[in-house]
């Protein structure tokens, strides 16, 4: 057997996007359309910050920009024209006899690949070193820390906090610019330059959001309450166009808290679909957790200039 050398479990803090493997605590689903339980990135994607992790793959069908790292439990592939400026890890738990990491052309990475399989990259750089067990190959340009043959650190993955369960939405419906104070209500419909305040720290319950046209902005009024924690909890569907939030994301006082103490979320979502589009250039403040409903399967899409 190989020599692995497995980290502790990480924080699922540390990650700004990450895919599981229909094991939820508390829930089950079946296996998603293809590529199946995975983190997948389009073509022309920017990920800044965080690291992206997958319990199964993580995968790019395009040139992607990530300025962190990659964990995954079994594989990574990437595409063509891939830069990555954290390191890459594969821990390959189904000791596949494949290709555990396999990369395209023109590949940028300023840190290390360790993968416990064989590892492939079509052409391109990498700073550090590539580490993978023997009787594993590496194929690829030379690394700059070498290729060693050896017992690749493989960071352990975070467990996936068990989800809540929602309150029953309400049965107003929000359409246009208005102060909403904690509470419960029903659809939020804004068709652009419309300007929600949500009117002190607490929770509020909508059974969906579908933002859209520009410039739709969230205003978080803390009441001059600094420990303050708004709670966003959506029992359906999230679409997100071009919406501004006006809260500090250092601040950590822009908390989503239901699911583990440790979490520091701001939307949540049981429905099957989340869509985020940055075109406006806005920000997530932190973490966006969604789980299966019924027996579908979750789409999370980031669609514009990055995350």
């Amino acid at each position: 057997l190989p020599s692995l050398s497995f980290g502790q479990l990480q924080n699922l803090n540390d990650y700004v996007l990450f895919a599981g493997n229909g094991t939820v605590p508390g829930q089950t689903c079946s296996n998603p359309a293809s590529p199946g339980f995975a983190v997948q990135l389009s073509s022309s994607t920017t990920i800044n910050g965080g690291t992206i992790g997958s319990y199964v793959l993580v995968k790019t069908t395009g040139s992607s920009t990530i300025t962190g790292s990659i964990r995954s439990g079994n594989d990574v592939i990437l595409s063509n024209s891939n830069t990555v400026g954290g390191s890459i890890a594969a821990t390959n738990a189904g000791l596949q006899s494949g290709t555990s990491v396999s990369i395209g052309t023109n590949f940028s990475l300023a840190g290390s690949i360790d993968a416990n399989g064989n590892i492939s990259v079509g052409s391109g750089n990498i700073v550090g070193s590539v580490t993978h067990p023997n009787g594993t190959t590496y194929t690829g340009p030379l690394p700059g820390g070498g290729n060693i043959l050896g017992s690749p650190s493989l960071p352990g993955l975070p467990a996936l906090p068990s989800p809540v369960v929602f309150p029953a939405a309400g049965t107003q419906n929000i359409s246009t610019t208005t102060t909403l104070n904690p509470g419960c209500y029903k659809k939020m419909t804004l068709s652009g330059n419309k300007t929600i305040t949500l009117n002190g720290p607490g929770v509020y319950v909508f059974s969906s959001i579908n933002n859209t046209g520009s410039a739709n902005s969230f205003v978080f009024n803390f009441q001059n309450n600094p420990t303050g924690t708004f709670k966003i909890q959506v029992s359906n569907d999230i679409v997100e166009e071009n919406t501004i939030r006006n809260a500090d994301p250092a601040s950590n006082v822009v908390n989503w808290t239901d699911y583990t103490d440790s979490d520091k979320q701001v939307f949540g979502t049981s429905g099957d679909w989340v869509w985020l589009d940055k075109n406006a250039g806005y920000h997530w403040i932190r973490l966006v957790y969604t789980k299966i409903s019924g027996t579908g399967s979750v789409t999370v899409t980031f669609n514009g200039k990055g995350v």
